[in-house]
């Protein structure tokens, strides 16, 4: 009796483990879906400008910013838990970062062109602690292009984007938090599981139709710069990305 119930249990626990992985995946999931709500509410009522943080307007550094997106959808929010994915037990403010391709002439809704495909937050694990309640909070970290880590400590929970190499300064590990992906919240305010090998990430590509880091190269898309591959784009094997960190 002893024997069969170590068996049953040697075969259920690996189970039972991965139901509640899968369950909070589906939390982190619901969190995202809820901060983009956020996100909607906020450029409504601000003539469809996004939270992104500003430029400081002294000039470089270019990480020195006026406030964070974080404190500036928290009124729409209203809960510090949203901020923070079941899987990450760091005891961090926030499990998210936001795409900085959004800053570069990029900020109002109007601009985009594929929403339901461009990353607007990804996972991010071991950021810094700050007031997430403040307005004028300037630490909620954004997601560097190209490396796809955030900007202010920590490290990318998406594993590598667009199928470049793993490396350990800017991931915390090949594959994404979630069973060897992560989750991201698109521009249109919906959030889906992906691979982090399945979303483009770079510098917004010049052409629409620019290819992952110019591979193979297209005309008029080789700036000497890691490119993304906008939606129109693809990887060195062919293949078009699931999402992309360009708004082209």
């Amino acid at each position: 009796m002893i024997a069969i119930i170590a068996i049953l249990a040697a075969i259920l626990f690996p189970v039972f483990a991965k139901v509640r992985e899968k369950a909070r995946q589906t939390s982190c999931l619901s969190n995202e879906k809820q901060l983009g709500l956020g996100m909607i509410q906020y450029t409504q009522d601000n003539d469809e400008q996004i939270p992104i943080r500003n430029a400081h307007p002294s000039g470089p550094p270019a990480d020195l910013q006026n406030s964070g997106w974080a404190g500036r959808i928290y009124p729409y929010v209203k809960s510090t838990g949203v901020y923070v994915c079941p899987d990450d037990t760091a005891g961090v403010t926030s499990s998210y970062m936001f795409n900085i391709s959004f800053q570069s002439g990029f900020s109002n809704c109007s601009s985009w062109t594929a929403p339901a495909s461009t990353v607007l937050l990804a996972e991010t694990v071991g950021g810094p602690t700050y007031d997430v309640t403040s307005p004028s909070e300037t630490t909620s970290p954004r997601m560097y292009v190209d490396v796809g880590a955030p900007d202010s400590g920590g490290k990318s929970a998406t594993g590598p984007l667009g199928g470049r190499a793993f490396n350990s300064t800017w991931q915390a590990s090949t594959t994404g938090r979630h069973t060897d992906g992560s989750n991201f919240l698109m521009a249109d305010g919906h959030a889906k599981w992906l691979r982090g090998a399945a979303v483009s990430g770079g510098y917004p590509p010049i052409l629409a139709n620019c290819n992952q880091d110019d591979t193979p190269a297209v005309t008029g898309c080789n700036t000497g710069s890691p490119l993304a591959a906008g939606t129109s784009g693809t990887f060195a094997d062919g293949s078009h990305p699931a999402a992309t960190l360009s708004p082209l």
